[in-house]
């Protein structure tokens, strides 16, 4: 969630300022290319780690946890 924020921020920063360079309207994009990916990895081992517990859970109350 926190990485979507700075997505939307760097995107809202990028308007509000009109990168006027080539280069800054690339570095721009590099950034926001990479903050998309970190939350998309965020999210993804956020899901994981969520079945993994659930999981866990469900075996642990069915007593077939060794």
């Amino acid at each position: 969630m926190i990485a979507a924020a700075a997505v939307a921020i760097v995107l809202g920063f990028e308007v509000a300022i009109g990168a006027t360079t080539s280069e800054e309207k690339t570095k721009l994009k590099q950034l926001t290319r990479r903050l998309s990916l970190f939350s998309m990895c965020s999210n993804l081992l956020g899901q994981e780690l969520e079945s993994r517990r659930r999981c866990c859970r469900k075996s642990w109350m069915n007593g077939s946890m060794e």
